[in-house]
């Protein structure tokens, strides 16, 4: 096998991908009152996780602080949220000084 008729470069395709991510998932998903909702990030970072109903108005805060790189598992019971929440979509929202993002969940009882 002879050389390449060409010069081959290699490039990095990673060095613009954002170092601070976060990967989130709910189960179930339709739920009935509970779900566990996992995050995921590759970082360490200082966030807050949200529900906010489809209004945008926040429903309940989940969890406030530092969230080391890993998986964080939360349960949220919405039968014991201080408001009397009804059928719906529901969103969970990570932000952090970075980033935000968003999942949907829906609610059936």
């Amino acid at each position: 096998m002879g050389a390449l008729p060409f010069e081959s470069t290699s490039i990095d395709v990673r060095q613009n991908l954002p170092t601070k991510d976060f990967l989130i998932t709910n189960y179930p998903n339709p739920f009935n009152n509970s779900t566990s909702i996992i995050i995921e990030t590759a970082d360490a970072s200082v966030v807050d996780v949200s529900v906010v109903n489809i209004l945008g108005q926040k429903v309940e805060t989940l969890y406030e602080g530092g969230l080391e790189a890993g998986r964080l598992i939360l349960n949220w019971n919405a039968k014991s949220s201080s408001n009397e929440l009804s059928t719906g979509v529901y969103f969970v929202v990570v932000k952090s000084d970075e980033i935000t993002r968003i999942k949907k969940m829906i609610m059936l009882k």
